[in-house]
């Protein structure tokens, strides 16, 4: 082989050399890349299950948070009673929510409290400074009333008797001497009539009468003589 066909033949192996190398660097470019792709993939997958998971855990979260709110009493279906321990001495108080589960401002915080009744009033005690709790309605605007369950707790501060339940035939004479009175309940018990005193209670608001015997002849008078009165028959 003379001079030139040997320095042709070197050429030809360094290209050949050269060539090698670049398809050995293409090669492992896409090896690279290839496991590139895959630790995305994996990254991925493994993403999409964390999101699944989210998704289901928020989905029984909201289960568990409907199926609790359809457990409450909602009155009118706005409030519903729910308690808590708050406070630095983490005291259960009482309080109201709407159907979001967010406390109603306006209805406040209690260290007693019942739901709300068909009349819309909820039955709560709150402590006063010396200690002492006392009684109170709470109506749906957030409203309290000073009540008396017994008629010799009646006094100047009442602003609400409930006498319900007793077995009255007529209506005791303390509760026209407290002129004060805003709410007066006495459903369920034997009433037939009411006297004219009743109309001596100029601030009344409110009357339950309501599973009394009381004809309707004789509610017609009742509603005369406390024409600007609510009054459950």
């Amino acid at each position: 082989m003379d001079r030139e066909e040997r320095a042709a033949a070197a050429r030809r192996i360094r290209r050949l050399s050269l060539l090698a190398v670049l398809l050995l660097a293409i090669v492992a470019g896409a090896v690279s890349f290839a496991a590139w792709a895959l630790r995305q993939r994996d990254e991925a997958v493994k993403q999409n299950a964390i999101v699944e998971q989210a998704r289901a855990e928020t989905q029984t979260a909201l289960n568990h948070a409907e199926k609790l709110i359809n457990a409450f009493y909602f009155y009118d279906d706005k409030f519903a009673l729910a308690y808590d321990e708050k406070g630095e001495d983490w005291r259960l108080l009482f309080y109201f929510i709407d159907k979001n589960g967010e406390p109603v401002e306006k209805l406040g915080q209690w260290i007693q409290a019942e739901q709300f009744d068909d009349r819309g009033y909820a039955k709560v005690k709150k402590e006063e400074k010396d200690g002492r709790l006392v009684n109170y309605l709470l109506d749906t605007l957030g409203q309290t009333y000073r009540v008396a369950y017994n008629i010799k707790d009646i006094g100047p501060e009442i602003r609400a008797l409930d006498l319900s339940e007793q077995e009255l035939a007529k209506i005791p004479e303390a509760v026209y001497s407290n002129i004060g009175l805003e709410i007066l309940l006495l459903n369920n018990n034997k009433l037939s009539s009411l006297p004219p005193e009743i109309g001596q209670l100029d601030k009344l608001g409110k009357l339950d009468l309501s599973d009394n015997p009381i004809p309707e002849a004789e509610r017609e008078k009742i509603r005369k003589l406390l024409p600007g009165v609510e009054i459950w028959f």
